[in-house]
């Protein structure tokens, strides 16, 4: 074979071989066939009626049986979603009613959240997309039972974004579902508003669906997600869910929220508080805006020994009389003591709940395993050993508040 008949071939096995690489996106989907889903509930089913079904293949029948899972999505509408403030929606020129609603909201029922999908997708003509995903709402039953099979189908789902939010409901999941607040016409939309804008303000920690995996990783912490109710059409945030490995042990209210944030070292503060002034039957309103936390950690009597040191900062923004005299030092720091009591009072609490039920939310078991690893390596070992010994670990509280500013007028 001479030169150009050599040049030749290789130039034929060049384009036989880009080719196929140049004809396109071959797996392309265009918008108008994926049927978009924004919100996804997930509550316990009905176990009588899949008791009942028949197994469809013979391999099916040593299958276990399992607890079904009831299943709600909220589809996008196409062209009634709103583009802005200003915008209705392509749907909203026939003057509303439910054929302008700007999402569909349908249910199904499967022996797992796959084979539900699955079903939910026999009454669908186009594909369900769940690249645009942004909440998922599991009821406090489900959670209960665990959520591995929920987290198992996330993982293997490439469509599915890290940073979409995990919560619990305190009821039915559907219900966040079917909730139609009228600030926004999308349910799921004003439900991410809300959680965004409470972490925003320091009243939430950013604890969505990738820190939650990351966290039931880890052998010395337990993950929390939102805990939160519907009242009518208002979404109601009511503090944190607490799990023990992937199923749910406890809940904190509003305040113990706070707690957490100064245990776990969120810096962004928000919460406010009505402290009445030590000697006095007067009360001021004080808010925090910075929070600074460090955790020691050492080991006495064959057993690791934690100090807490909160540092918060904070301002008064109300007062209840004028008698009250803000411009005093003396006052200012009965205030602060008083404040730094119901602090401690108050992340103490959070701690003895989370000890009687061995969760470990804040993390005192990964400082053993980054501060002590020969002790973590000899007496631990395991995640199971640590909730264990987690009730019995000893935990100081230390709490410096200072107040910044107290307004305009003093008096």
């Amino acid at each position: 074979m001479d030169g150009r008949t050599w040049t030749v071939v290789r130039l034929f096995l060049v384009l036989f071989v880009t080719m196929p690489l140049l004809s396109g996106c071959w797996d392309r989907r265009e918008m108008e066939q994926r049927a978009t889903v924004l919100g996804m509930g997930i509550d316990l089913g009905n176990a009588r009626i899949v008791q009942k079904n028949p197994p469809t293949r013979p391999e099916e029948t040593h299958i276990p049986f399992v607890q079904p899972v009831h299943l709600t999505v909220q589809i996008a509408v196409p062209g009634r979603i709103p583009l802005g403030p200003g915008d209705a929606g392509g749907g909203s020129s026939s003057g509303g009613g439910s054929s302008s609603l700007p999402v569909w909201v349908l249910s199904a029922e499967g022996s797992s959240l796959n084979d539900a999908v699955s079903q939910l997708q026999q009454r669908v003509a186009d594909k369900l997309f769940f690249g645009h995903l942004r909440v998922v709402v599991v009821s406090q039953d489900f959670a209960r039972q665990g959520l591995d099979t929920v987290t198992d189908y996330i993982r293997r789902n490439p469509e599915i974004r890290r940073t979409a939010w995990l919560g619990v409901s305190s009821g039915s999941a559907r219900q966040f579902m079917m909730t139609a607040p009228p600030l926004e016409r999308v349910p799921t939309l004003y439900l991410l508003a809300t959680l965004d804008q409470a972490r925003q303000l320091g009243k939430m920690p950013h604890d969505f669906l990738g820190v939650f995996e990351s966290k039931l990783s880890m052998k010395g912490r337990e993950p929390v997600l939102p805990f939160g109710d519907v009242i009518g059409n208002d979404v109601h945030i009511a503090g944190l869910a607490y799990f023990k490995g992937d199923k749910m042990v406890g809940n904190t209210n509003i305040f113990q929220v706070a707690a957490y944030m100064e245990l776990s070292g969120e810096k962004r503060g928000g919460y406010s508080a009505m402290v009445r002034v030590p000697g006095s039957s007067d009360t001021v309103v004080w808010q925090i805006y910075r929070r600074r936390t460090r955790i020691k950690s050492d080991i006495r009597n064959g057993k690791p020994h934690f100090t807490a040191i909160i540092h918060v900062d904070g301002n008064v923004t109300e007062k209840s009389r004028h008698q009250v005299n803000l411009d005093s030092p003396q006052v200012i720091e009965k205030i602060n003591q008083q404040i730094a009591a119901e602090l401690k009072l108050n992340m103490q609490s959070l701690l003895e709940d989370t000890k009687r039920r061995n969760s470990d939310i804040v993390g005192f078991g990964e400082y053993v395993r980054a501060k002590h690893p020969q002790y973590w390596n000899r007496f631990v070992q395991t995640k199971e050993k640590w909730e264990e010994m987690y009730p019995d670990i000893p935990i100081d509280i230390e709490v410096d508040v200072r107040t910044h500013r107290v307004g305009m007028s003093s008096t």
